[in-house]
C-alpha cells in the first residue's frame, strides 16, 4: 500500500492496495514506485494526493485512507 502523511491536521496512515480501485497495483523494484498494471498510473515518494479517512482505530492509532485522486 501507500504510507501517507496528512499535513493539516497532521496525521499518518495507509492506503491499502486492496482499497485502491480501478487497477491492480504492483511495486516496481527498480524505482520503488507503485504502478498500475493496466493504467500505468505511478505513485511516487512526495506525491500530493487527495484522501479521506476510511477507518481508524483510536486504541492502536491505525488509520486507513481511501484515495480520492491526485492533488
Amino acid at each position: 500500500g501507500l504510507f501517507i502523511t496528512v499535513q493539516d491536521p497532521y496525521g499518518e496512515g495507509m492506503i491499502p492496495v486492496a482499497r485502491m480501485r480501478g487497477d491492480y497495483f504492483e511495486l516496481d523494484p527498480a524505482t520503488g514506485h507503485l504502478v498500475g498494471s493496466r493504467t500505468r498510473v505511478r505513485f511516487e515518494l512526495g506525491m500530493k494526493l487527495r484522501v479521506r479517512v476510511a477507518k481508524s482505530d483510536p486504541f492502536s492509532g491505525h488509520v486507513d485512507f481511501d484515495l480520492l485522486g491526485t492533488a
